[in-house]
């Protein structure tokens, strides 16, 4: 048995009905801010599979045993139950499992993109920072993104015109306001809009970000090499980001092209984007959802599903792209009431 392109459903058999899923080793449902946690304390003798059905209210766990000789008495299944707060149940599980605890904790932040696309600058920045402390939500990472760059090079460095002050400045500042520093930069040889990549440079460009304070990195997919398998391109960005010598998160930008799901969580990425791009339209956010029913067992804590950022409407034409973390649900209010509710919740990152 084997997992393809489309995930496990070589070897597991999805329902026709809708309100039943499933994850592997552990999984979990919610009620408002009260999660229930059901995990495997050892997978050693095979996977335990964890089957929601909500129309039956029924919870069925299997075990893949196939190929086990039992000549004595065997501890089959060992499953705790866990209830409380998202923190609180899956710091408890992994603390059962003797996990360290993940590094990558809940934030929400927020990107230039959607403003400004690659037209950005040292005042637009600071600008950005000055009017987000205004904003009543807490924003964690502040990240940069094409742009910044300088058109011609052989590796990562500052267009001296845009930023005259360096991005060491620029770092330094953001951190001033008591946020994380997000940068970007490309598996390819150029960026998505034209600028030099990372391609071959993975190993120096790292340790530029380390000398800049950069706390977070989009690692995109555009113009990347059609022979190198994007796990190997993600992979190098990941080694040289565990050994610039400083903690950067990694934001791995595949768009979810080569199987992403099936190697992300060997290339060191916190989080893996699973889809394309969003776009400024209910029907874009309507897909990306669809698209996660396949990809909703390669979530996990520690390597996150990435369904793209949010674009919250502050005042034509500008947009507030909050980065990477929307989570996003539709409730069916009663028949009677004839409409469907959608709602928008802070992304657990």
């Amino acid at each position: 048995m084997s997992l393809d392109k489309s995930g496990d459903y070589t070897f597991h058999v999805y329902p026709k009905t809708s309100g039943v899923f499933h994850g592997y080793s552990y999984s979990y449902v919610r009620n408002g801010e009260t999660v229930d946690l059901f995990g495997s304390i050892t997978e050693r003798s095979g996977y335990t599979v964890f089957n929601f059905d909500c129309n039956r209210n029924l919870l069925i766990v299997e075990k893949d045993l196939e190929g086990v000789v039992m000549e004595q008495p065997y501890d089959a299944v060992d499953i705790v139950h866990l209830r409380g707060g998202f923190d609180q149940v899956f710091d408890r599980y992994f603390q059962l499992m003797e996990i360290p605890k993940p590094r990558v904790q809940h934030k929400c932040g927020y990107t230039t993109w959607y403003n400004y696309y690659p037209n950005i600058n040292e005042k637009i920045v600071t600008d950005d920072l000055e009017a987000l402390a205004k904003v009543p939500e807490q924003i964690d990472i502040f990240q940069i993104d094409d742009g910044y760059q300088t058109a011609v090079g052989d590796w990562l460095s500052t267009d001296p015109e845009k930023f005259p002050n360096g991005m060491k400045a620029v770092a330094d500042y953001v951190h001033s306001k008591g946020l994380k520093f997000g940068m970007y930069s490309c598996a390819g040889n150029l960026t998505c809009a034209g600028y030099p990549g990372s391609f071959e440079h993975e190993f120096i460009d790292a340790e530029t970000f380390a000398q800049w304070g950069v706390d977070f990195l989009k690692y995109d997919y555009c113009y990347h090499s059609p022979i190198i398998h994007g796990q190997y391109l993600y992979r190098r960005m990941g080694l040289a980001l565990e050994n610039c010598g400083r903690d950067i998160l990694f934001s791995a930008c595949s768009w979810g092209a080569d199987q992403t799901h099936e190697w992300i969580k060997t290339s060191a990425a916190s989080m893996w984007r699973s889809t394309g791009d969003i776009f400024d339209t209910w029907e874009s956010v309507k897909d990306l959802v669809k698209q996660q029913e396949k990809l909703h067992p390669y979530n996990g804590v520690g390597c996150f599903n990435d369904m793209d950022l949010s674009l919250i409407h502050i005042s034509e034409p500008t947009r507030l792209g909050m980065i990477s973390y929307a989570v996003f649900c539709l409730k069916k209010k009663e028949k009677k009431k004839k409409k469907t509710d959608f709602c928008w919740k802070k992304g657990k990152v």
